[in-house]
């Protein structure tokens, strides 16, 4: 087998464009809607692998042959995640052939958060085509869109995994391939009912592509993720205190009694000053004695 010549297009991107377009302005069942009308208008329904159990969104067989040996195959997988703190993990295996000259196959994966806070979710989308290996147009689409609309700490993962395989004869499915189409599909299973992250459904099935390398030529892969961090908490208002009794009404200012004087305190009685010493006074036997007069 050998692998069909990889031509780029800007169809690619502008699907791509226009997909996350719808996906970011409107609910999932627009996006879901639009797919839809696409689909009829191409001849071929979409494949639908939605969220909830309850969607009413039709779903075809997992095995597509085209109608029209002109349009290829579509694998499209919408999950939508609502619920807060949950994980949503969905994917689709499809085996489309393209027995015709133009090679146009379609897969898309959309991951879209709709909860309000911290839920993740994982779309993937896996298609493997046989193609006519004598093509004359070869235009396959392969496009991932996540989105987390108006969520608080979401992460959300798209996966779109195409193989477009060269081959003689279409309709026959080899036999390597149907092995690879049969683990991939009991994989998804596993996923969807026993992943307990993102990490770990991403590796799971990462596992088994590698198990495969003998495909890995035909491999084609878009991932788109988006992670809203969580907002921080908002500041505690502190609490209102208590009500405290009412205050009594102010009485209203009485005139201003005449203060008695202060007392005068005692002037401070001196402190006694020592006695003078009397001088002595000239005593009798201190007088001088009158001296005799002559005879």
């Amino acid at each position: 087998m050998r692998s069909p010549s990889r031509v780029t297009f800007s169809e690619d991107a502008r699907t791509s464009a226009i997909v996350h377009t719808i996906v970011k302005k409107s609910r999932i069942f627009l996006l879901t809607g639009s797919f839809v009308i696409a689909s009829i208008s191409s001849g071929v329904p979409a494949t639908v692998h939605a969220d909830d159990p309850s969607d009413p969104t039709p779903s075809t067989s997992p095995d597509e042959q085209s109608a029209d040996a002109n349009v290829g195959p579509k694998n499209i997988v919408l999950v939508e995640n609502k619920h807060d703190g949950r994980l949503r993990v969905k994917g689709h295996v499809q085996l489309g052939k393209v027995p015709g000259s133009v090679v146009s196959p379609v897969n898309l994966a959309a991951a879209v958060n709709t909860c309000h806070n911290a839920c993740d979710t994982l779309a993937v989308a896996l298609q493997v085509n046989l193609v006519n290996r004598a093509f004359s147009v070869f235009t396959p689409q392969n496009a991932a869109v996540a989105v987390n609309a108006g969520c608080n700490g979401c992460h959300a993962v798209a996966w779109a995994i195409q193989y477009n395989i060269g081959v003689d004869d279409p309709i026959q499915v080899p036999a390597g391939v149907n092995k690879f189409v049969g683990r991939m599909r009991a994989e998804m299973a596993h996923i969807d009912a026993s992943s307990t992250s993102l990490a770990q459904a991403e590796s799971e099935m990462l596992g088994v592509i590698a198990q495969f390398q003998d495909l890995v030529a035909y491999l084609t892969t878009s991932r788109d993720e988006k992670i809203t961090a969580p907002s921080p908490p908002e500041p505690q208002q502190p609490a209102a205190p208590a009500a405290q009794p009412a205050a009594p009404a102010p009485q209203p200012a009485s005139a201003p009694s005449a203060s008695p004087e202060p007392s005068q305190a005692p002037p401070p009685s001196p402190s006694p000053s020592p006695s003078p010493v009397p001088a002595p006074s000239p005593s009798a036997e201190a007088a001088p004695q009158a001296s005799p007069s002559p005879p």
